[in-house]
């Protein structure tokens, strides 16, 4: 199995995480995807999973719902896990200021000089990139313009979110906790990969 996927409702962070921690037992993940309730206390989530996974890449965000499997969860965690047979190499990028134009630039000089191949240049059929964003900043079509102009590389993820109380959202990595900001990452899949786009509202028919 070269990704695996864990949820978990318990109700504390540490319960959360011993559980997450447990459903990955054993499965040797080289990166570690996660997206938890901000019921779960934010300041302590990020390092208590990068913790769980020394030796994986982790990175998260706070959600509005939970998603596994086709079934929509709240005040829950899910995780997914891959190994280096799916993701061959990955590399992170946190910026505190989503607008910061001269920040995000510099994080695409950073993959660029760590895969060693300018952005511009990068195969779209061999690099895929993850952003999530403080979904208060009002930031995202910007920084999805400004990605479009540095690489044909595609980005695919979405805003953090509080549970809709549109009060604060929280990213996770590098078993850090950022207020604000957006997380950038670049992986290298081992394996084939395409996109499926899914639409979680329904029309109404209503104006």
């Amino acid at each position: 199995m070269k990704i695996k996927t864990a949820l978990s409702t318990k109700g504390t962070v540490d319960e959360m995480v011993s559980d997450i921690a447990g459903q990955l037992e054993f499965f040797d993940a080289e990166m570690v995807l996660f997206f938890a309730s901000s019921a779960y206390d934010p300041q302590s989530v990020g390092k208590k999973m990068q913790d769980s996974f020394p030796m994986a890449q982790v990175f998260g965000c706070t959600t509005a719902g939970e998603i596994r499997c086709g079934k929509m969860l709240d005040g829950s965690a899910v995780a997914m896990a891959f190994t280096g047979q799916a993701v061959k190499d990955a590399k992170i990028q946190v910026v505190e200021d989503p607008r910061d134009e001269k920040a995000i630039r510099a994080a695409f000089d950073s993959f660029a000089s760590y895969f060693k191949v300018p952005m511009s240049e990068m195969d779209p059929s061999k690099y895929v990139g993850i952003i999530l964003v403080d979904g208060l900043s009002g930031a995202e079509e910007g920084l999805m313009e400004l990605i479009g102009d540095l690489t044909n590389v595609t980005f695919i993820g979405g805003s953090a979110g509080d549970d809709l109380k549109f009060v604060a959202t929280h990213l996770y990595a590098n078993g850090k906790s950022y207020g604000t900001g957006v997380i950038l990452a670049l992986l290298q899949p081992a394996v084939e990969f395409s996109f499926i786009k899914t639409q979680s509202f329904r029309s109404l028919d209503k104006t």
